[in-house]
This record gives structure tokens, sequence and C-alpha cells, in this order.
């Protein structure tokens, strides 16, 4: 399970994900425009349980955001607005 705050962001973008034995310790976070392109790539290493990560937005432009995150076999995206 994934949680994303705020929303909509500023400069920083926090990921929170619930973590199961079953899922792999390497995700994939990808943060892609309205047109489907990848603004931001990052791989996020993590462990069994709730962990929260700290994504820096201020890099990108203001607009809407799909952010997608990838375990290798399973996929979830979300939708944000960088302010």
């Amino acid at each position: 399970e994934a949680g994303i705050f705020p929303n909509p962001t500023i400069d920083n973008l926090y990921l929170t994900l619930d973590v199961t034995r079953n899922i792999s310790s390497v995700m994939d976070v990808n943060i892609i425009d309205m047109l489907g392109k990848v603004v931001k790539s990052n791989t996020l290493n993590v462990q069994e349980g709730l962990n929260v990560f700290e994504v820096n937005t201020s890099d990108i432009k203001a607009g809407t955001y799909l952010i997608r995150i990838n375990n290798g076999k399973q996929s979830l995206v979300q939708k944000f607005v960088k302010k």
C-alpha cells in the first residue's frame, strides 16, 4: 500500500510505502508528466513495514504528474499536482 502527501506539493513530496515481506526490497519510482515523459526517476531500498521517503520536486515545473511505483511484479500509479 502506498500514499503521497502533501498533494498538491511545492518542493517536497513524501511517499509512504507499507511493505510486506512478500515484496521486493528495491522499488523504482518514476514521476511522469501528462504527456507520458519520465521527468524524474529514483530507486528506493525498502524494508518490511512502513517506509517514508522524501522526493524532491523543486526541479520539476508546475503541473499535474503521475508517480509510478514498481517492484518488478506490481505497479502502482497515483496522481499529484506540483504548484
